[in-house]
C-alpha cells in the first residue's frame, strides 16, 4: 500500500487523532493551534505502515513548521529497529572518533616500541596534528637527534 493511501485508512486516522490529542492540538515547534496540523514521523522504518510507530516517534507540527522541517532535515529510514540482525551504522562523528582513537592507540604503541616515554597530552597533540607515518618519522628524528630519551 502506498504511503498516501495509508494516510487515508482508519488505522492512521485513529493514530493521528491520538497524537493530536496528546499534543493538545498545538504545533510542538511554534505552539500555534490555528493552522492546519500534521502528524510528523521523526523517522521511518523500512516496511512499516504509517500507524506502526511508537507514540514517541510522532509529533504534531503545523503546516509551516512541517514544510520547514523537511527543508532542513533528511528523514532517517531505519531497518527494523528491533531486529537482531539489523546492523548499526555509526554516524560521521562516531566514525571520526573511532578513527582518532585507533590512531591514538597506534601512536602510543609506536612510542612504546621505540622505547619512548611520552605523556598522553603529547600523544593527543600528535594525533590532532600529524598522520601516523609523519609521527613515526618525527619520533625517529627525535631519537636520532637525542631530543627524546629512550626508556
Amino acid at each position: 500500500m502506498k504511503y498516501a493511501e495509508q494516510l487515508k485508512t482508519s488505522k492512521w486516522i485513529n493514530k493521528k487523532s491520538k497524537i493530536l490529542k496528546r499534543d493538545k492540538y498545538t504545533c510542538t515547534n511554534c505552539k500555534v493551534n490555528d493552522l492546519e496540523l500534521h502528524v510528523h514521523h521523526l523517522y521511518y522504518i523500512s516496511g512499516n505502515m504509517a500507524w506502526d510507530y511508537p507514540e514517541n516517534a510522532l509529533i504534531t507540527l503545523c503546516i509551516k513548521c512541517h514544510k520547514e522541517w523537511h527543508k532542513k532535515f533528511k528523514i532517517e529510514i531505519r531497518k527494523k529497529v528491533w531486529c537482531k540482525n539489523a546492523k548499526y551504522k555509526p554516524n560521521k562523528q562516531e566514525k571520526r572518533q573511532k578513527k582518532k582513537t585507533k590512531k591514538k592507540d597506534k601512536i602510543i604503541n609506536l612510542a612504546k616500541r621505540l622505547g619512548l616515554d611520552i605523556n598522553l597530552e603529547v600523544v593527543q597533540e600528535i594525533v590532532n596534528s600529524y598522520t601516523y607515518s609523519r609521527a613515526h618519522y618525527l619520533f625517529k628524528k627525535l631519537l636520532e637527534s637525542g631530543g627524546v630519551e629512550q626508556r
